[in-house]
């Protein structure tokens, strides 16, 4: 039943720097919902109430509530006026959009302290654009995964029903994009990266045991493994990738991010690839491919993965994930498990606690109707424009910085001259509005001075702005 007394004393907080002003009424809406302040069923204030308590043309608040209708987020009754759908609050709290842009973290932390002060730029690696979503597919992938519960209850059938299916499409995913052939009965779900590394160090029986890292290298990752109780041992990298060689007999893993190194960018090349299998099979090693973001390659050719490779299939744990083809608010990495390591696909109660059931059918949804595929093309020529003009005004305008790690991936590692401190210089670019991460922050052992960059959410038109920012950063 509709609360119109909601609707009637609702006020919306609005951003008065977003433009357009439709754009800003349909944040407002959808910051409520988040919020908790909307909820289901709840009746939204009449366009005319909004534009009167806001100062705001009624044309534009009805542009907003037409969008937000059209996404599915609201719906307009006879009689009722417009209300909250059924099942919007799941959507927008698991990232659902109008056409209109959600409001970013900053914004709602700017919102809560009242700050007024310019919007920063987040350019550390690992963050996608999620606006390149396409609202349509991406909310009904929402809609199917809002399901009634069975007899037995949210950890009922449809629960072990959902993470089958998304199995089986991750055969499907895993197949086109990555060359890997496996098996539903093979594949692992997980809520982050973190998590899948440590389920394989425990699987793989690493407590106490000697596993390679790459230096530098995913500070989680190795966060994780020294959690379970592995010996972490920091090997180095080079243009080629970790350097195999370096590896040990009495090493019980590796774990690499061989397709674009995490986060120097460079490709491991296809000897060392071949030697690090044959290590494994040799030494009944376990080799873990960490593969964030394989998907994305621009003016290379493909890399296989390591667990495509002969024999590769038998000694390494795969793993892939939905944060960067899609958004990481998804919270679910999968694991393609050697047969050593493998057991029967995991019981519903172990799989609920650790992935959530609305995102898993959402996934499933977005695979099977191929919009992960559509997606990413969308997304490549995005992304492969933004890293042309990044790296186009970085060998203009800062030709004393190197920029590695092109040909894949969501970032690009811009070293620079000896003298620098990489900490002061991201430091300062963080003064400027834009945040990247020093090198420094993921080496155990020091290194020659770097800012990582991902390009993913920079804009063409600021580029040549950062690349200044940048070059005025340098002493």
């Amino acid at each position: 039943m509709p609360r119109p007394a909601i609707g009637v004393h609702l006020r919306l907080d609005l951003d008065p720097e977003v433009r357009p002003i439709r754009r800003r009424v349909a944040e407002g809406v959808l910051a409520a919902i988040a919020a908790g302040r909307l909820h289901d069923g709840d009746a939204l204030p009449s366009t005319r109430t909004v534009a009167r308590t806001h100062g705001l043309p009624r044309s534009a608040v009805v542009e907003a509530y037409d969008e937000l209708v059209g996404a599915t987020i609201l719906a307009s009754r006879h009689g009722s006026g417009t209300v909250v759908s059924a099942g919007a609050t799941h959507l927008v709290r698991h990232g659902a959009r109008s056409g209109v842009r959600p409001p970013s973290p900053r914004q709602e932390r700017r919102a809560a302290t009242g700050s007024g002060a310019s919007p920063t730029l987040d350019l550390r690696p690992g963050t996608p654009d999620t606006s390149l979503i396409r609202a349509a597919g991406w909310n009904r992938a929402w809609r199917a995964a809002i399901v009634p519960s069975g007899p037995s209850g949210p950890s009922g059938p449809e629960e072990q029903e959902s993470g089958e299916a998304l199995r089986l499409a991750l055969v499907d995913h895993i197949r086109r994009f990555r060359g890997i052939s496996t098996t539903p009965d093979r594949i692992g779900l997980h809520p982050t990266v973190r998590s899948a590394v440590t389920d394989l160090a425990h699987r793989g029986g690493l407590v106490g045991a000697s596993v390679v890292m790459e230096d530098p290298g995913y500070p989680a990752a190795r966060e994780g493994l020294r959690r379970s109780g592995a010996d972490v041992r920091p090997v180095p990298v080079d243009d080629q990738g970790l350097l195999v060689a370096r590896v040990r007999d009495t090493d019980a893993a590796v774990y690499v991010t061989p397709a674009h190194q995490y986060p120097t960018g460079s490709a491991m090349s296809l000897p060392r690839r071949v030697a690090l299998v044959q290590w494994a099979l040799d030494h009944d090693g376990l080799v873990i491919e960490d593969d964030y973001d394989g998907e994305f390659r621009y003016d290379a050719d493909p890399v296989p993965a390591l667990a495509s490779l002969h024999g590769g299939g038998e000694r390494v744990a795969y793993i892939g994930t939905s944060s960067k083809i899609l958004t990481p608010e998804l919270r679910i990495a999968w694991t393609v498990l050697p047969p050593h390591l493998a057991s029967p696909a995991p019981s519903v109660e172990r799989v609920r606690p650790l992935v959530s059931g609305f995102a898993v059918r959402a996934l499933t949804h977005l695979l099977v109707h191929g919009e992960v595929g559509r997606h990413h093309a969308r997304a490549m020529r995005t992304y492969a424009a933004r890293r042309a003009m990044l790296i186009r005004h970085l060998r203009e305008l800062a030709p004393l910085v190197e920029v590695t790690g092109v040909s894949a991936g969501l970032h690009v590692l811009a070293r620079l001259p000896a003298f620098v401190d990489d900490a002061e210089v991201a430091a300062a670019l963080g003064d400027s509005g834009y945040l990247v991460a020093p090198l420094s922050d993921y080496a155990v052992r020091p290194q020659p001075p770097g800012l990582v960059i991902g390009y993913a959410m920079l804009p063409e038109s600021r580029a040549r702005d950062f690349v200044r920012a940048l070059a005025s950063a340098l002493p």
